[in-house]
């Protein structure tokens, strides 16, 4: 079995242990550096409007693995041109150029766009970029990023879908509770309840115990 095959099996066994978006997102860009990528990119736009991204590089930066969201206007153009929505998923080749990354960095060379298949209504895209020094990505480097995305979108459609499903229980809890009561000046039911729990406490104990 290649290296490449073992990577896929790893990445099906590791990635959707938890149902944790950022941890599942975290996990996918960190697991292609330094291998097959220097630099990796995952971008989500649930809506329109907004967007999360994660990113892992190598030699790792003062702040590795960074994450954030921003306005999806905000992205970089490339970026933004690789969420428009498609019937299916997609691999491409990124041309080598100084490019824009989220977050203010900047990559100089080339790489892979693989737009991601997430049974969600929401936009992704997995980068994979090399330095302008490395070679281009080869025909089986492209099958693999096709691959790993595929592993990628199960892991983040399962992890959007209990987000909905943990939002739509708070608030059935929330409704379902019944409202406090409300606090009147000058009373206290402390004290009542107990005298009447004394009360049928003696009163057992004289059925039980007749004198």
């Amino acid at each position: 079995m290649n290296t490449r095959d073992d990577l896929l099996m790893t990445a099906y066994r590791v990635l959707g242990r938890s149902l944790s978006l950022d941890r599942n997102a975290v996990t996918a860009v960190q697991f292609v550096v330094p291998v097959p990528a220097r630099t990796a990119l995952l971008v989500l736009a649930v809506d329109q409007r907004r967007a999360q991204w994660w990113t892992a590089r190598f030699p790792a930066d003062p702040m590795p693995d960074r994450r954030g969201d921003a306005a999806t206007g905000d992205l970089p153009g490339w970026i933004r041109a690789a969420l428009t929505p498609a019937d299916r998923s997609w691999g491409c080749v990124v041309p080598a150029a100084r490019r824009d990354l989220p977050g203010g960095a900047e990559h100089q060379g080339h790489g892979l766009v693989v737009r991601l298949s997430c049974a969600y209504p929401c936009q992704g895209v997995l980068v994979l970029l090399r330095d302008e020094d490395q070679e281009p990505f080869p025909d089986a480097d492209r099958s693999f990023a096709v691959e790993f995305a595929a592993a990628v979108s199960r892991a983040v459609t399962a992890s959007l879908l209990y987000r909905d499903q943990a939002q739509i229980a708070d608030t059935l809890r929330a409704t379902l509770l019944p409202a406090p009561l409300p606090r009147v000046s000058g009373t206290r039911c402390g004290p009542h309840r107990r005298r009447h729990r004394s009360r049928r406490s003696d009163r057992r104990r004289g059925a039980l115990c007749p004198r």
